[in-house]
């Protein structure tokens, strides 16, 4: 009976346990992944942009409950050039694949898109790269954004969650 106290009291905890902001992809309602993240830490929205042909990585950083846009690369097509009206304010360099658009600092409480085979959506955090439709499928409306969770839920739904 002590042993199923102890587990019962440990879930308790871990429900009850606050957890700072984590970074959330959802989609009608259900979550699909969980990201701990702390301030000042970064991730990546990665997709092709088929109508011009280019290939578009945000770099997209954590702040508080917010996460702001902080540069943006194109590459794949030389003779694309991005609007500059889009972003006023941002530095645009032009690189031998394309362009980095940088100091754009747009926040954001959520990001929304469409997650569409074609554009090849993907989230890059770590070093690993997550693809969209693995999660939430093809034409699926997905929201990313901050929220505070607990423990139990980082540990159901973060990948790179350490279960040992």
């Amino acid at each position: 009976m002590l042993p199923f106290i102890s587990i019962l009291m440990i879930l308790l905890f871990m429900h009850l346990s606050p957890v700072h902001n984590v970074l959330t992809v959802s989609s009608a309602g259900q979550t699909f992944l969980i990201f701990a993240m702390k301030d000042d830490e970064s991730f990546e929205i990665i997709y092709y942009d088929a109508e011009n042909g280019v290939g578009v990585e945000n770099t997209i950083c954590r702040q508080g409950n917010m996460i702001i846009l902080r540069t943006m690369k194109i590459t794949g097509n030389p003779d694309y050039v991005p609007y500059e009206d889009a972003f006023p304010g941002a530095v645009f360099t032009k690189t031998d694949d394309g362009y980095l658009i940088s100091g754009i600092d747009i926040e954001y409480s959520r990001i929304d898109l469409i997650v569409v085979n074609e554009y090849g959506y993907a989230l890059g955090f770590r070093e690993k790269l997550y693809p969209l439709k693995n999660y939430v499928g093809d034409s699926a409306q997905v929201s990313i954004s901050m929220r505070k969770t607990n423990l139990l839920e980082v540990m159901r739904f973060d990948p790179g969650f350490k279960r040992t």
